[in-house]
């Protein structure tokens, strides 16, 4: 009893049918309701109107559907507040009686950032796209095999979707032969001074000649070796 009311989470117990047995005091605060209140409403009392379920069937079709799991809604506070929340459902018995344990969290500051990161990584696909440039991340050395071009690095390359080997071969073959030395040179100064820095031609497969500049930054392991390298290539 002491986990139940003192947990960070809210925790109800529930009938099949969708009643409130009862509520924790987390509960409480996080929807705006006495505990005695709680007790007198069912589960679709505290859904927002586009995800609320009929009386009586919102835990039974929950638990036909996800079993005891994990799953994301949205909650009302009592003065009509949204509240997303992640909610882990699962069969108990309580007193004798089988019931529903549901553990509810609060994810409006998750829901926040992922969010404000999405709105980020718009505005930094509107960036390259502007600037003619696409983002590369690449790993150095025993992570070589986990490297995976986007389709728009691919396409700058002049390459088919999918069709990278991600090895530093099939790199050096895709970067026109006279250019070569001078990006050697390049990644040799980035093992210096950790910056990226670099323009050479690439030929595509009907002979189109391209320019491109690398910028960026060479990231080390603890012991100093180069293990990264991330920035962008820009067409020039």
């Amino acid at each position: 009893r002491t986990l139940f009311e003192k947990a960070n989470d809210a925790i109800f117990l529930e009938t099949d049918r969708d009643d409130i047995v009862d509520a924790n005091e987390r509960a409480c605060t996080l929807l705006g309701y006495s505990r005695d209140e709680l007790r007198k409403m069912t589960v679709p009392d505290l859904q927002a109107p586009d995800v609320r379920g009929q009386v009586g069937r919102v835990i039974r079709e929950r638990i036909e559907k996800h079993g005891s799991a994990t799953f994301e809604t949205v909650d009302l506070h009592r003065s009509g507040r949204r509240i997303p929340v992640e909610v882990t459902i699962a069969g108990i018995s309580h007193r004798g009686e089988n019931l529903v344990l549901s553990v509810v969290r609060d994810i409006t500051q998750r829901k926040r950032i992922e969010a404000e990161l999405r709105a980020r990584q718009e505005l930094l696909d509107l960036a390259q796209t502007a600037a003619r440039a696409v983002a590369f991340d690449w790993y150095i050395g025993a992570r070589e095999s986990k490297n995976r071009w986007s389709p728009e690095l691919e396409t700058m390359y002049g390459l088919e979707p999918g069709t990278f080997d991600g090895t530093y071969q099939g790199w050096q073959q895709l970067v026109y032969p006279d250019d070569w030395p001078a990006v050697k040179v390049a990644i040799n100064r980035a093992r210096e001074s950790g910056d990226v820095a670099a323009e050479y031609r690439v030929i595509h497969k009907e002979g189109t000649v391209r320019w491109w500049r690398a910028k960026g930054r060479m990231f080390f392991d603890a012991k100093g070796q180069p293990e990264r390298m991330v920035g962008f290539m820009i067409d020039v």
